[in-house]
């Protein structure tokens, strides 16, 4: 399994499971960092990042906003591997795992939420230059 298959099916799961109304991958801004996917719905965001080795995954939690819960997006985290790649008890605070089986996606660990605050903090710079894209997009 490739990591663009896995960000693929991360975005398919934030529409159809999470039911999120925006959803965008892989998207650069002046934020901390790139989220592989990110979805929002109502007063919710969700952001997924998917790892497809372990040395991946190992790396990724040394990363500056994994360390402080604080300055890193989503209101609800998760990771998305192939099945065993990681285990629930590695898992930073709060953040989920998904398992990515050849048929479904299987929850191992539901996120359990983070500061709300903080995330809105950190999704303005992603956020604005979606709604400025959109806004060029619609002009005439």
């Amino acid at each position: 399994m490739t990591h663009a298959e896995l960000v693929k099916r991360a975005e398919r799961w934030l529409r159809n499971t999470k039911r999120c109304g925006v959803v965008v991958t892989e998207e650069h801004s002046t934020a901390w960092s790139i989220p592989d996917a990110i979805g929002w719905k109502s007063y919710d965001s969700y952001l997924v990042e998917c790892k497809v080795t372990r040395g991946d995954f190992l790396a990724d939690r040394k990363k500056p906003h994994r360390a402080n819960a604080d300055y890193d997006m989503g209101d609800q985290r998760y990771y998305m591997t192939p099945p065993g790649l990681v285990s629930p008890d590695e898992l930073p605070k709060h953040w989920g795992l998904l398992e990515a089986h050849p048929h479904h996606i299987r929850i191992i660990r539901e996120s359990s939420g983070a500061s709300r605050y903080r995330t809105a903090l950190n999704e303005r710079p992603l956020l604005y230059k979606l709604l400025r894209q959109a806004a060029q997009t619609a002009s005439p």
